[in-house]
């Protein structure tokens, strides 16, 4: 029942794509965030976004003129520009034919943020597409959390799939999420909206918690912290944290919240723990990978297949840091293309926050800054160079620019004023100009 339940929003939706290509747009976002195909049991293996993308395409190309493919700012040149670095670094790969599996799963990343800067271009696009990656990732949060207070308590050991399959990059989604709920909240014209966005925040909270992820835990922390600078509401943004945090210690058994325990305090023990050091030993070797290929570096995913030529180990490890990733695998350009990426869309939105300190933009931009922020914390103990979420949130702050900008264009536009009727219910001015 749910696999045709899912099957019928689909193919209710594709017909229309190539008419709306922005809707498109939305039904990809929520195929790659709320991941439903997942839930499923025989659709598992469909390629839905695959369909998804070629209707969106054809719907770019039918309303050409109507539709802009991509709004070029420099975040848009530095999306492109690692496209194509990346596309380079698989064919100069040391094992190439492992790299190239992944060049078309990097390259529709990048192709579907570039895109999403030129379709997301007004505020209600906007908005509509910021409800749509938020409640798709909140929905998952609220899910999971309800499993793990009915349960008593849960460890989550995978997550629900596609770039979110590791529990940690899991809970790193859910951080990002959070910021974002946050931002629907300040921002939705309908009460129900913003209610129900605030209420998704404690649950994906609980769900970070059940994940066991101690890079989940440490984002959280910097998550919360930031979200009390910046809302408008400190008071309110606290109490729905504590609500979060409360949750998982009421519901939770004594024994979860015990093992629990002792896990998060291995992050200051961290010299007693084995997957601790196997981590820092994996920094090493993929430092001494980039020593041996500065430029182009080893390819990407060909980290894991060459550690043991660097390592006495037999255990294999991945690089555990997005950075030492994108560095090791890449080379020094493409770490440097990835470090840019992040550190110019945090500055555009900080830029954008200080011109519109009072609206929704304003809202928006600190909203998506403590997600990016999230994303850079998560990142620095997990790999995620290939984290679809960064990629379409950097795509999104031009979305932000632009439709930002239309909208003051709008307000400053006076008001043509409307003469007809009787003159007692006309403006002054207009009256006295009528009466001329």
């Amino acid at each position: 029942m749910r696999d045709l339940a899912i099957l019928a929003l689909f193919y209710c939706t594709l017909p229309i794509i190539p008419f709306r290509p922005v809707l498109g747009l939305a039904v990809y976002a929520w195929l790659a965030y709320m991941r439903p195909q997942d839930l499923a049991w025989s659709i598992k293996s469909m390629q839905l976004s695959m369909w998804v993308a070629i209707a969106m395409l054809v719907g770019l190309v039918l309303a050409s003129g109507r539709e802009r493919f991509a709004t070029f700012r420099l975040q848009t040149i530095l999306l492109v520009a690692i496209g194509i670095w990346y596309t380079i670094t698989c064919h100069t790969a040391v094992i190439p034919e492992l790299a190239e599996k992944w060049i078309d799963v990097y390259l529709k990343i990048i192709l579907i943020s570039v895109i999403t800067t030129g379709l997301i271009v007004t505020r209600k696009r906007f908005d509509f597409m910021m409800m749509v990656i938020a409640f798709s990732l909140g929905l998952l949060g609220l899910k999971n959390g309800i499993f793990a207070i009915s349960s008593g308590g849960a460890q989550f050991l995978n997550g629900p799939g596609g770039f979110m399959i590791d529990r940690n990059a899991f809970a790193v989604a859910l951080n990002m999420a959070i910021p974002l709920l946050v931002g629907v909240a300040m921002t939705a014209e309908r009460k129900a909206v913003r209610i129900a966005a605030l209420a998704l925040v404690p649950f994906c909270m609980i769900t970070i918690f059940c994940t066991f992820s101690r890079g989940g835990l440490l984002t959280m922390g910097v998550v919360g912290a930031m979200l009390i600078w910046r809302t408008r509401k400190p008071v309110l943004a606290t109490l729905v944290l504590a609500l979060g945090i409360a949750a998982f210690s009421y519901t939770a058994s004594d024994q979860l919240k015990e093992k629990y325990a002792d896990r998060s305090s291995s992050i200051t023990s961290y010299e007693d723990d084995s997957s601790a050091m196997g981590r820092i030993r994996a920094w090493g070797v993929a430092l001494q990978m980039w020593r041996d290929h500065p430029v182009t570096g080893v390819g990407p995913r060909n980290f894991t297949l060459l550690y043991r030529r660097y390592s006495n180990e037999d255990e294999v490890h991945v690089a555990h840091n997005s950075y030492l990733q994108m560095l090791a695998e890449t080379g020094l350009p493409g770490f440097l293309l990835f470090v840019s990426l992040l550190v110019v869309a945090l500055l555009r939105l900080q830029a954008l926050r200080m011109r519109h300190k009072e609206d929704w933009a304003g809202v928006w931009a600190g909203m998506m800054q403590v997600s990016l922020v999230a994303f850079a914390a998560g990142g620095m103990l997990l790999d995620m160079a290939l984290f679809d979420l960064f990629y379409q949130l950097v795509a999104l702050t031009v979305s932000l620019e632009v439709a930002a900008a239309a909208v003051k264009v709008e307000q400053s536009v006076e008001p043509t004023i409307e003469t007809s009727g009787p003159w007692w219910k006309q403006p002054r001015a207009a009256a006295a100009g009528g009466g001329r």
